[in-house]
């Protein structure tokens, strides 16, 4: 006998049959709702799930495409110039063409060429022609004088003076310098960007057979959902900002996309879009559905259409990842919380697409990079994460870092916000409990990676945010952020001192001999005791700087730079060391150092030579400065052009130069400096860095201008009086 609820005995009969009834109760209510408590499927690696995805991708045909609608596109077929380019011998310099051996002297100007001209003649020795950059070269001329190389000759404009000698071959492009004919263009299986475009555009070509774009259908499911169209969400609605997030990333992976809609939880409903886009897209794209719940009824159906390789993934966050195969289209069945979805997107189907798209396996694969973690993060203990971030390079720190977007929930879109990577966290171990701030980490890269003024915003708003969180403020705080301050506006300042250094060199300076600035230092201006005025000489165009007769002046110097290097001559590197030279000299507080001439020639000698020898002998400049051409390689000819020049050597510049440059890098024994006077022109040969230049100048700048007053034979006792004692 069994005691009922209020104390009465029940006979053993009537206890047996209320269990039994109990028992079928809970079979009719199995069968009615049937759950799985635990899933099928097994937790894949993400890698090996990537591998999984990847083997069933296969790319898709090939079309021809108008060539001004190929920019994206895979090239499907190599492409191979027909004829060589240049087609005919062309300038790279506005100039004269010559005869090279005539040399430099006074010359018959007989005709013009410029671009998209060719003359019918025979060019003479004693003659030249005025040709512009990109024009063909008449017969007989097998050199080119830049234009900044030469002077007009009074009421004679037929004649030039030539300045300077060339070589055979200078300033010239030859037939197929740039493209022979029969080379191989673009290679198959590259992403067309404007550059290839342009290059196909350069061989002829008008169309290319580039892989066929893949086409990808999206489709949101889940009752709750309305379009972001809807006038009214109603209770217990969300928007879907899946199916806009996904499409826009569809896009930009440089597929076409199928919109199918929200389908709600029902089989039939979700079984008629999956057949629309068997029927109309190469991969289609599912969020929501794909969890344990009794309405998640995406991957039961994958099951009973087709072959689910993976239903489930070791990672955090989208666990439940699903990808199948159904009539050999490839299905990714996302979850619905949004962060899932665009991590999952950008691990597995981005990879698929540049697949299809004909890209190669090798670069269909994630770009993955290593960063220094700017926050200490805390690991998952059962699963990798991952972890949202922001990456930049650090000019400060020389690296790539990478900024947490913090608080990582998978329903937190917020944590995606301006992304570019992943960081591949690993999974908690004994060895590696956490990741401390200044630890290196995998990440993988999926956008352009920040550059350093853009960290300068983050490490503000995180300050800034910082900030927002705080309700009090102490006195500690307050001293902190006032020193925040301080150091904020003397950066502002330097920024502002390097932007006017900046602006006082235009690219023009870097190429015409003949550009002249007077660089006055902002310290300068800014003293006191001094009233400078600045004109400008009506006859050269050049500005000037005198100083009020009230006061005593500092010494006014003029500069010629000099850049030597082989790259730069021939535009295929951008000069830095010559404008590191200006900005310097214009920092200086004991002399005025005016800039006369700039010049940028080549690793030849006998261009070198000419160059300088026109500067000391013609213009009598005060201070020659070369950059480049120092060390051991070798096309590194400068001490050997300028040593013989000199009439008179400085032995202890080269001392101090090299004393200063030792130490910092003992790379320093590598350079070999010349510095010495011809006439009363100081020269200094300086390296090819830019940082080198300043430390080297920095050493010397102190004494230039009484080395200067010396060579002059003038009276220093105006330079000993203003020394510090």
């Amino acid at each position: 006998r069994r005691v009922h609820g209020d104390g009465q005995l029940l006979p053993s009969f009537s206890y047996r049959c209320v269990c039994r009834l109990s028992i079928a109760f809970c079979f009719i209510m199995a069968s009615v709702h049937p759950r799985r408590r635990e899933s099928p499927f097994p937790m894949v690696p993400v890698p090996q799930a990537l591998d999984m995805v990847l083997s069933h991708a296969v790319t898709l045909g090939c079309e021809e495409v108008p060539l001004q609608d190929a920019y994206g596109r895979i090239l499907a077929e190599d492409v191979i110039a027909r004829e060589p380019f240049p087609p005919f011998r062309a300038s790279t310099m506005d100039g004269y063409a010559v005869i090279a051996s005539d040399g430099p002297g006074q010359y018959t100007i007989i005709d013009t060429v410029t671009a998209g001209n060719v003359l019918d003649l025979q060019l003479e020795p004693g003659q030249v022609v005025v040709i512009t950059t990109g024009s063909p070269l008449p017969e007989g001329a097998d050199g080119i004088v830049p234009v900044e190389n030469t002077e007009t000759v009074e009421n004679e404009p037929k004649q030039v003076k030539i300045l300077t000698a060339t070589v055979p071959g200078r300033w010239i492009r030859n037939v197929g310098d740039d493209i022979e004919a029969g080379e191989l263009v673009i290679k198959r299986g590259t992403r067309l960007s404007s550059a290839e475009l342009g290059l196909a555009a350069t061989v002829g070509i008008t169309a290319l057979t580039v892989y066929k774009r893949p086409v990808v259908a999206v489709l949101s499911t889940g009752d709750e959902l309305v379009d972001p169209t809807a006038e009214a969400i109603g209770s217990g609605k969300i928007i879907d900002s899946n199916r806009v997030m996904l499409s826009a990333a569809i896009r930009a992976a440089g597929a076409d996309v199928l919109d199918l809609g929200i389908a709600k939880d029902a089989t039939g409903e979700i079984d008629v879009k999956l057949q629309q886009a068997l029927d109309k897209a190469d991969i289609l794209v599912t969020s929501g559905g794909v969890s344990m719940g009794e309405l998640d009824l995406v991957k039961p159906l994958l099951e009973r259409s087709g072959t689910i390789h993976f239903g489930r993934l070791h990672m955090k966050p989208g666990k439940p990842t699903t990808f199948a195969t159904v009539q050999d289209k490839m299905v990714f069945a996302l979850p619905g919380n949004p962060v899932s979805s665009f991590v999952c997107f950008h691990l597995l189907v981005v990879p698929a697409i540049k697949k299809l798209s004909g890209l190669p396996l090798s670069l269909s694969q994630p770009t993955v990079i290593r960063v220094v973690s700017t926050h200490s993060l805390s690991l998952d203990n059962d699963r990798p994460e991952y972890h949202r971030a922001r990456v930049y390079f650090s000019a400060k720190k020389n690296q790539l870092v990478a900024y947490s977007t913090g608080k990582q929930a998978s329903s937190r879109l917020l944590s995606a916000r301006s992304v570019n990577a992943f960081l591949m966290l690993p999974q908690a171990s004994r060895d590696i409990p956490h990741i401390d701030k200044g630890d290196m980490v995998d990440a993988m890269l999926f956008g352009e990676i920040y550059p350093p003024a853009a960290e300068e915003d983050e490490e503000k708003d995180e300050r800034e945010s910082l900030t927002d969180r705080r309700h009090t403020f102490d006195a500690t705080h307050s001293h902190h952020h006032h020193h925040h301050q301080q150091h904020k506006e003397h950066y502002q300042q330097l920024q502002q001192r390097h932007s006017y250094n900046s602006a006082l060199l235009p690219d023009s300076l870097l190429r015409k001999q003949d550009s002249q600035q007077v660089l006055v230092s902002q310290q300068q201006q800014q003293q006191p005791a001094q009233t400078v005025a600045q004109s400008t000489d009506s006859a050269t165009g050049s500005a000037s700087v005198t100083a009020s007769p009230t006061v005593s002046s500092v010494p006014v110097i003029r500069v010629g730079v000099l850049t030597i290097s082989d790259r730069i001559s021939n535009g295929e590197a951008t000069d830095r060391s010559g404008p590191a030279i200006c900005d310097t000299l214009s920092q200086a507080t004991n002399a005025t150092f005016q800039v006369i001439k700039t010049a940028v020639v080549p690793d030849e000698p006998a261009d070198i030579r000419n160059t300088v020898l026109t500067w000391v002998d013609a213009d009598k400049l005060d201070i020659v400065l070369t950059t480049g051409g120092t060390g051991f390689a070798m096309r590194d000819s400068t001490p050997e052009a300028i040593k013989p020049l000199l009439d008179r050597e400085a032995p202890g510049v080269v001392v101090a130069v090299m004393t200063a440059s030792l130490n910092i890098t003992p790379n320093a024994m590598l350079s070999r400096p010349v510095a010495g006077f011809r006439k009363q022109t100081f020269i200094l040969t300086l390296p090819g860095s830019p940082n080198a230049v300043r430390e080297n100048l920095q050493v010397v700048l102190p004494v230039l201008p009484h080395g200067v007053r010396l060579a002059l034979g003038q009276d220093d006792s105006v330079h000993r009086s203003h020394q510090c004692h």
